[in-house]
């Protein structure tokens, strides 16, 4: 019996695979299984011809040109082998591509700074009545230095590397907290430059961090701002708001491009010349038509749509910061929220409301949705075959970096063609519980939608995220850990003269050949799944990280039952992202989806549910306390008896 439900399912993923990726042609393979990320290793054709042997299918290819595109397309075809190609610049559609387009870009707006040692977009402050005078620190990146500059030599990434000055600056002072409405004071403040590099009273750059010329040479900004006649306001609650225009830096790729409004209308129309210019050389290259025969999926951009700051554990000056300010971004939140001011400070529904925050982030993952859809709507015109995807978390699928740079999971499930994500597990610290964790949530996300599920598989290093090459033991964990969330195909990142396969670990990359044989006979099926979990917007936005801690933690502690339900006991879940407010009839579709579920929760009051963290908005928990709740929740769900 057994064996007959697991052949059914497995059925059941073809079919669906054979929906999404086309039937084959007599005598050619099935959709590609295995796919890896590719660099020069020896010739072309010899590279190629080592990747067909150790059973990979798909292979990541770009074009110079159109000679290029058609001597590529020839070895694919004489070797039996897929490409999928580049989309889009590294990260997303940028002002640098707006103005190639001959378009007028409209440069997205972050909100970051450090006053007294702490991120201003995460922290509120005290201040008596009367005139003021404050020294603000330019938006931090990172607590010590992420990177080695490319230009320089010298350490970078303390800051937004070689950010400009600030456009303007706000104090918002709560006169009473929210009671339905917001009760809130903004008033500008007058910005002078200090170009003194002093140190200041609880200065974010460190006595052991080693000099550079982005810390020694940096600005300072005294900010000036009268609070005379508050004295009966909330002003031990007052947000500083600065808001920067970010330039980019050459320093490091990460900052190289400078960010565009994701939801301006020359933003949309730039990315759909950006991608005729990807696909025309293929097309050409072709006789006229895009060769889908060959070219299966193209990827659009790499990880964030804006750019955050690495968010650790204790690490108070670290800005998020906070996008998109732009007056488009604004304009699109106004017509979602109504008549409330957009927050100005992470974390505080006292002063915001809930419906600020919920709206907020809603909208800003909706944009960078949106313009995925752009994307698709071009390729669809000449490629309708083509399957669109990209990388959509980083360093944990809960971790703050994925909110506020615009990774909205459900949204972005919604539009692209493959669930793609790349919880790599194997650091200088030891082997990680990432893909459990990370892909657990994806995996539902795929299951719902009937999208295909291929991860990301780590065969590199990277030494500011201390990942190391893996072993032949390790590839094998790698693939039985996935093998459980029920993936589709997976792709290696992956091999080149530098990266795991070929030649860093030949052993690696002997077993990987050995496992890819087994994985083109035999595909892992669908976990059965008991669990639906309802994450709202509303108590997932107002969750913030603060000096180690998580202010409203409603969400988090959410997250703690999941660790305990997908990490500790290896089960399935489907999520549900709820926006901040559903339509009549969206309501009657959500309940009818969650019928078929017998166990429920939710991060906010839902009928039926089990409701996790119900009115903990205000209160603050030590992340050092995760293994406490999660114990605690463990008991819960055993005397449940959801524990089988």
């Amino acid at each position: 019996m057994l064996v007959k439900n697991f052949i059914f399912i497995l059925l059941l993923g073809n079919i669906m695979l054979s929906q999404v990726f086309g039937q084959p042609k007599p005598g050619e393979p099935e959709w590609p299984i295995i796919w890896t990320s590719y660099g020069p290793v020896n010739s072309l054709e010899k590279d190629l011809q080592d990747l067909v042997n150790h059973g990979v299918q798909c292979v990541s290819m770009s074009a110079k040109d159109v000679e290029d595109a058609r001597l590529k397309l020839q070895l694919a075809r004489k070797l039996g082998i897929k490409y999928d190609i580049q989309i889009g610049s590294h990260l997303t559609v940028n002002v640098d591509d707006i103005k190639k387009a001959g378009l007028e870009a409209e440069p997205a707006i972050m909100l970051g700074g450090v006053y007294k040692g702490k991120a201003i977009d995460r922290h509120v402050y005290s201040f008596e009545p009367g005139p003021q005078k404050i020294i603000i620190e330019p938006p931090v990146y990172n607590q010590k230095f992420a990177y080695k500059g490319r230009i320089s030599d010298e350490p970078v990434g303390h800051y937004f590397a070689e950010i400009d000055n600030p456009l303007c600056a706000e104090i918002v002072i709560p006169l009473k907290e929210y009671d339905g409405k917001q009760h809130l004071a903004i008033i500008p403040a007058a910005i002078r430059i200090i170009s003194d590099p002093s140190k200041i009273d609880d200065d974010s750059v460190l006595d052991e961090m080693p000099g550079s010329y982005e810390t020694r040479d940096r600005s300072l900004y005294e900010l000036s701002f009268d609070l005379t006649g508050l004295g009966n306001a909330l002003l031990n609650k007052v947000g500083i708001a600065v808001y920067w225009q970010y330039q980019g830096s050459e320093e490091w790729y990460m900052f190289s491009a400078p960010p565009a409004s994701q939801c301006h209308v020359n933003s949309h129309k730039a990315v759909r010349e950006i991608v005729r210019d990807k696909l025309n050389p293929w097309i050409e290259a072709n006789g006229g038509k895009f060769p889908d025969d060959v070219i299966v999926a193209g990827r659009f951009g790499d990880e964030c749509f804006y750019i955050t700051g690495h968010l650790r554990e204790h690490t108070p000056s670290v800005n998020y910061p906070l996008w998109d300010f732009s007056a488009t971004a604004l304009h699109q939140f106004k017509a979602a929220a109504g008549d409330i001011e957009h927050p100005r400070t992470w974390g505080f529904p006292e002063i915001y409301g809930e419906d600020a925050y919920a709206w907020f982030l809603y909208q800003l993952h909706k944009s960078c949705a949106g313009i995925v859809s752009t994307v698709k709507d071009e390729v669809d015109k000449v490629a309708p075959e083509l399957l669109i995807y990209r990388n959509t978390a980083r360093d944990g699928v809960f971790t703050k970096q994925n909110d506020h740079d615009g990774s909205g999971p459900e949204l972005l499930t919604q539009v692209f063609d493959i669930v793609h994500l790349d919880p790599y597990p194997v650091t200088d610290k030891g082997y990680l519980s990432l893909i459990p964790r990370d892909m657990s949530y994806y995996a539902g996300l795929a299951r719902r939608y009937q999208k295909p599920l291929i991860p990301w598989m780590q065969a590199h290093s990277y030494a500011p995220t201390g990942l190391v090459h893996v072993n032949s033991n390790e590839v094998r964990k790698m693939i039985e850990e996935q093998w459980d969330q029920g993936f589709d195909a997976i792709k290696w990142l992956g091999y080149s003269s530098n990266h795991t396969f070929p030649n860093q670990r030949p052993d690696a990359w002997k077993t990987a050949g050995n496992i890819h044989k087994e994985l083109i006979e035999n595909m892992p099926p669908k976990p059965e799944v008991k669990l639906a979990v309802i994450r709202s917007y509303k108590a997932w936005a107002v969750s913030s990280q603060m000096d180690g801690q998580v202010r409203n933690p409603a969400d988090w502690l959410m997250q703690q039952v999941l660790e305990v339900w997908a990490v500790k006991y290896g089960m399935a879940y489907d999520v549900f992202e709820i926006a901040p407010e559903l339509s009549g009839s969206e309501k009657i579709k959500l309940n009818s989806d969650l019928k078929n579920y017998p166990y429920l929760i939710s991060n906010i009051h839902w009928e039926s549910a089990w409701v996790i963290g119900e009115k903990t908005n205000t209160q603050l928990i030590p992340k050092t306390d995760a293994g406490y709740y999660q114990d605690e929740f463990e008991k819960q769900l055993k005397k449940r008896n959801w524990l089988k």
